[in-house]
């Protein structure tokens, strides 16, 4: 899931090695990108939009081979890191084994995203997005 567009907290809760109670910090702003990871200001995307990543799944998906009749959508969570490779992904909820392989391979091979950036820099980013498995 995307956090683009949030709001860092100023105050973070930490354990205090003195007492192991629970104590709050304030942070300066500098210290905030390390803390968090999901500060970006624009998140990753698709080069040329939603349309352009719909006109990519349905020029490349290829529907596995079951006796089901399986439609339904996957959710993955997809790491975009700073020069616009994909570099991980994972299923976070699937339909079926051959279809969770079948969406990574997808984005995969997808090709270079625009990176999430902060502060004008890219960054590298984690989104989360569903792709639908539907039979015509």
């Amino acid at each position: 899931m995307s956090c683009g567009n949030t709001i860092p907290t100023w105050h973070k809760p930490y354990k205090s090695q003195a007492n192991d109670q629970l104590e709050r910090k304030l942070y300066e702003p500098e210290e905030l990108d390390s803390l968090f990871c999901c500060t970006a200001l624009n998140a990753p995307s698709y080069p040329g939009g939603v349309k352009a990543w719909n006109d990519f799944l349905r020029e490349n998906i290829k529907y596995p081979k079951t006796q089901l009749n399986i439609e339904g959508k996957v959710l993955l969570n997809t790491t975009i890191d700073s020069t616009g490779r994909v570099s991980e992904v994972k299923v976070i909820r699937g339909l079926h084994p051959l279809f969770d392989e079948e969406a990574k391979r997808l984005v995969l091979a997808s090709g270079k995203w625009t990176p999430a950036t902060y502060r004008g820099k890219p960054i590298k980013e984690s989104i989360a997005f569903f792709i639908h498995f539907r039979y015509k």
